[in-house]
């Protein structure tokens, strides 16, 4: 965790040796063994447990010298071990039971600033890492997305309906005006009731740049703990605050906007939100001849998100921060990422050409009368209910992780009980056919 770094400093001043024995079984991050086995908790919680062992030693000779000892821990603080204990937890609560402090496993770690992690971590890129500009530094403007405190009556899936919640819960007349798209969750666009007074967290200070124009948003993590899925989304209007990821992870989404619109003697005045010296050295590092558009930047950083050898060169880095992104070594590179993120972009918004008919894709081929019930996989076919359902699926379609979750399953089960419309059977279509795509597009950035 990040946010703990502080308190590892002074854990680390404090005591002379700190010894974690993780023992895993984490059922929200659906752990599993080394070995591909089972991994359970010892106790019936979904979190994860650990042991940890602070040790102080004492005696005549500690107190003599504390002046020093204190100097020396300064510089560099206690001896920090760590060990793993995988398994089930029948077998766990053996080991333990059997366990001395010599018989396990100890590994020594070396913490370094500026995180202190207690845990061994494979630090290799790290310089080319550091090199690299964050997402942080470029786009300062950010926050994380709304959260409305109440989305059974401030979200819906349409206009008609989120107006009516309003005059009944409020027993007011509504503004129409209010109501405004939301990227509530990936390819899930609904409508929310836009009124600062009446949501829990607005985040008004960076969502006002969308009421003025046209305007697009990275989404991603300060740490993202998965590795199986591109490290961040779009969207190009008000988000949620857990539109990317799934409820469990650590912190909400953070919206950083392509364009400020601020007001100036009565103008409304429209600026990209890019660090210029950041800028100025992308376009050293890749001797590009003219400065690139916003867009072209944003795209090239979509691009570089996207690629499964940018994911495992710095997964351990992506799990603790925001991302950083290499500078592109020349023009051609900077092509290179730039043309595949904005064909993902235009994916993603669903903004690219509409799908030939002869293009394979997924079909509804029976009649019925379309209430989703259960949500099932089945051989290319995704069944909505016991007669119905989405044939011509691929699986690297319906497997495909974008964020926290595998959206042609979520999208759906997200709508349980409900009836879908000829326009919903048409955009799930169009899910499917954009998950392949953005399986096609990574690859090729392998």
């Amino acid at each position: 965790n990040p946010t703990f770094r502080g308190m590892r400093w002074h854990l680390m001043q404090t005591f002379d040796e700190i010894r974690t024995l993780n023992l895993h079984g984490n059922a929200k991050k659906k752990e599993v063994a080394p070995n591909g086995g089972k991994d359970e908790c010892v106790f019936n919680i979904m979190q994860g447990v650990a042991i940890t062992l602070f040790v102080k030693k004492g005696g005549v000779a500690a107190t003599a010298s504390a002046k020093a000892t204190a100097v020396k821990k300064d510089a560099k603080g206690a001896k920090v071990y760590y060990a793993d204990l995988w398994g089930k937890k029948q077998d766990k609560l053996a080991a333990l039971d059997a366990a001395t402090m010599d018989s396990v496993k100890w590994q020594e770690v070396q913490p370094t600033e500026p995180m202190l992690f207690f845990t061994p971590r494979d630090t290799e890129g790290e310089t080319e890492w550091n090199n690299a500009f964050g997402v942080d530094e470029l786009m300062t403007e950010c926050s994380v997305g709304v959260v409305t405190g109440n989305d059974s009556v401030l979200v819906a899936y349409d206009k008609g309906s989120l107006l009516d919640n309003i005059a009944t819960h409020f027993a007011e007349t509504p503004n129409a005006s209010a109501c405004r798209k939301f990227a509530h969750c990936v390819f899930d666009s609904r409508y929310i009731y836009y009124d600062v007074k009446k949501l829990a967290r607005p985040r008004a200070n960076v969502m006002r740049h969308f009421a003025s124009g046209d305007n697009l948003s990275l989404i991603v993590k300060r740490g993202f703990p998965e590795d199986n899925t591109p490290q961040g989304f779009i969207a190009d209007g008000i988000s949620n605050f857990r539109y990317w990821s799934r409820s469990g992870m650590q912190g909400g989404d953070y919206v950083f906007p392509l364009y400020l619109y601020e007001e100036n003697m009565g103008k409304v005045e429209k600026r990209a939100n890019l660090d210029k010296d950041i800028v100025a050295k992308l376009c050293a590092s890749a001797s590009l001849r003219e400065t690139p558009s916003p867009e072209d930047i944003f795209d090239y950083i979509y691009g570089v998100l996207h690629s499964p050898a940018y994911r495992a060169k710095f997964k351990e880095f992506l799990k603790v921060d925001f991302p950083r992104i290499p500078y592109p070594k020349d023009a051609a590179e900077f092509a290179r990422f730039r043309d595949a993120g904005r064909e993902l972009r235009a994916t993603h918004l669903m903004k690219d050409a509409e799908p030939a008919l002869a293009e394979t894709r997924a079909c509804f081929p029976v009649a019925g009368d379309n209430t989703v019930d259960k949500v099932e996989w089945d051989n290319g076919r995704v069944y909505i209910n016991a007669t119905q359902y989405f044939d011509n699926v691929p699986t690297e379609a319906w497997e495909q992780q974008i964020g926290g979750y595998r959206p042609a399953e979520k999208w759906l089960k997200d709508r349980k009980g409900r009836i879908l419309t000829p326009p919903d059977v048409s955009h799930y279509r169009r899910i499917i056919l954009a998950l392949a795509k953005t399986r096609a597009i990574m690859d090729s950035l392998q």
